[in-house]
């Protein structure tokens, strides 16, 4: 077998997402495997099994490519006011370690123009706002989605209903 190193990758990339047949927003996995090939040098190899050693060893050379589907559910979150200056978010997520809880205490305090020790999180609550699960990359994508955008707007439309100086509105 005489093959360079992802000629197959190549020839067998996928036009469009093969789960659902949308175009993909960006791929460059192409590109990649070009610009290694350049920077290793793998056109200039030999291709043929067993052709490089080191000692009793074989070298070979290649390249493999993986995606993993990241998935998405909506999320809400609910948004609270306190007479003190402070914030609490309430969202039923849940924190594994991946840091979900720290990501949205962020955007929380961003949106709300306030700094960070003014914005309590509430997560892993089943009576709080409804978020997706915290597996399978789906934790942090609540922050960008419906935890996200949802509580950049939720906490953006909230503070501009409060007296001046309470917060500002970011744009």
């Amino acid at each position: 077998m005489r093959h360079r190193p992802g000629r197959a990758a190549i020839r067998n990339d996928p036009p469009v997402d093969p789960d659902s047949g949308q175009p993909f927003s960006s791929r460059n996995l192409v590109a990649c495997l070009r610009e290694g090939a350049r920077r290793f040098g793998w056109a200039g190899r030999d291709p043929s099994p067993r052709a490089r050693r080191d000692g009793r060893w074989l070298l070979g050379t290649g390249v493999a490519g993986a995606s993993y589907p990241a998935r998405a559910r909506a999320a809400a979150a609910a948004v609270t006011a306190a007479s003190d200056g402070s914030f609490e978010i309430r969202i039923n997520a849940t924190d594994i370690g991946t840091g979900a809880r720290t990501a949205l205490w962020q955007v929380a305090a961003d949106a709300l123009a306030v700094p960070p020790e003014r914005v309590r999180i509430r997560v892993g609550d089943s009576d709080l706002p409804a978020a997706g699960v915290a597996g399978g990359s789906m934790g942090h994508r609540l922050v960008e989605l419906g935890g996200g955008p949802g509580l950049r707007g939720g906490c953006g439309s909230g503070c501009a209903t409060l007296p001046a100086g309470r917060c500002q509105r970011r744009g």
